[in-house]
């Protein structure tokens, strides 16, 4: 099964549950912090999903905000996870036309699409996700070997 690691405010059932039926499972964070520490803590993810507008901090402001994508790929940046990420959101808010400039200044070389629009594109994403995954050196050592990795 593909671990995904998805940063969003708002989850909701209905797309973890379409998710799992796809191979994949969803470990959900609601905050860009939560989500770094997770990722920093030594848990293994084959893939990060960040949506576009969010809450970046658990002390913060509970209003969600497109800052937080930029202060989630920073912090990916900083602390230089290679785990590929893909940003999936709803659109429709202020800032929205910032998104593409924002994953534009990030080069990625598994993914020409910049972002996933919520819930149409949800297929398309889990797709994609499916492939950079299962293609990537780490997936295929964790596939050999996986009683080494189970107890992560």
């Amino acid at each position: 099964m593909i671990k995904v690691l998805w940063i969003d405010d708002q989850p909701n059932t209905a797309f973890i549950d379409r998710a799992d039926t796809k191979g994949i499972y969803i470990d959900n964070k609601t905050n860009v912090d939560d989500g770094i520490a997770s990722l920093c803590a030594s848990a293994i993810y084959d893939a990060i999903i960040l949506d576009a507008n969010c809450i970046a901090h658990p002390n913060g402001s509970n209003e969600p905000d497109i800052s937080a994508l930029t202060y989630a790929l920073r912090k990916i940046t900083e602390h230089k996870i290679t785990t590929p990420w893909f940003v999936y959101s709803g659109g429709g808010f202020s800032g929205e036309e910032s998104i593409d400039t924002t994953v534009k200044a990030y080069e990625r070389d598994y993914d020409d699409k910049l972002w996933y629009k919520k819930p149409g594109e949800m297929g398309l994403l889990f797709d994609k996700i499916k492939n950079v995954a299962t293609d990537s050196n780490f997936y295929k050592l964790k596939a050999k070997y996986p009683e080494i990795f189970s107890w992560y």
